[in-house]
């Protein structure tokens, strides 16, 4: 089956994990409660409702393994990690072996092969990635039709753009352009949805510490088809 747009394997992915709970709380009453809380000193506590589960872990990005989770009475799983450092964090949760996301928490990762769920922990200062009292540039999502890209549905690839604040289509002067790729995996939206590079140029913009330019992040594969087949899409080029 194809995928009408390349970020819609992650959507799908956060769709299918709600839907999983709710088959599973079907005739069963959920606690009340958090599933991730952020404290003061930076530690979070994750929480999980799966009351049938046997096993349950957390996967937090920067952590090697996947950590156990301990089950209340209540059929909710849950951990407290050690202090962590000022950022925004991808993760999930596994349940017997099986990637499971955070439906409570509807900031997902758009990525095509690994889906999960982001939280940032705050610093006590204003970070980059924050949206601050600032001028604010503007990302626009844009698509087009490919004749190189492979895999791709009707042809349709995307890129998104990021134009700084005060953004003059008619300056005499050109604007720099930075072309900024994603990692493995990730969607063409990865930079703006979770590396935030648009409250980044404009904070760094407002500190003098960047020129204001124009950012275009596009959708970097020429083989679209390692989605539904892995690495063998392209162990066979």
């Amino acid at each position: 089956m194809k995928n009408s747009f390349p970020w819609s394997v992650s959507k799908a992915a956060f769709i299918l994990g709600f839907l999983f709970l709710a088959v599973l709380m079907e005739g069963q009453q959920s606690p009340a409660f958090k599933s991730t809380e952020v404290h003061p000193d930076g530690s979070v506590t994750f929480r999980y409702f799966d009351p049938s589960a046997n096993k349950v872990a957390l996967a937090l990005e920067g952590v090697p393994k996947p950590q156990p989770m301990a089950k209340n009475e209540a059929g909710v799983w849950s951990i407290t990690t050690a202090v962590l450092a000022p950022e925004i964090y991808s993760y999930h949760f596994e349940a017997d072996g099986q990637t499971r996301l955070d439906v409570m928490n509807t900031n997902f990762v758009p990525n095509m092969l690994f889906p999960g769920n982001r939280l940032t922990v705050p610093g006590t200062a204003p970070q980059l990635w924050e949206k601050n009292a600032v001028p604010h540039g503007v990302v626009q999502h844009h698509f087009y039709t490919s004749k190189i890209v492979t895999g791709l549905s009707e042809g349709q690839s995307e890129y998104f753009v990021y134009t700084p604040p005060g953004y003059d289509v008619h300056a005499k002067k050109p604007y720099p352009v930075l072309y900024l790729l994603h990692g493995w995996s990730d969607s063409a939206e990865a930079w703006s949805a979770m590396g935030y590079a648009n409250l980044i140029l404009d904070n760094l913009i407002a500190q003098g510490k960047a020129k204001p330019m124009i950012v275009v992040m596009p959708l970097g594969y020429g083989d679209m088809t390692f989605v539904s087949d892995g690495f063998r899409a392209w162990g066979q080029r």
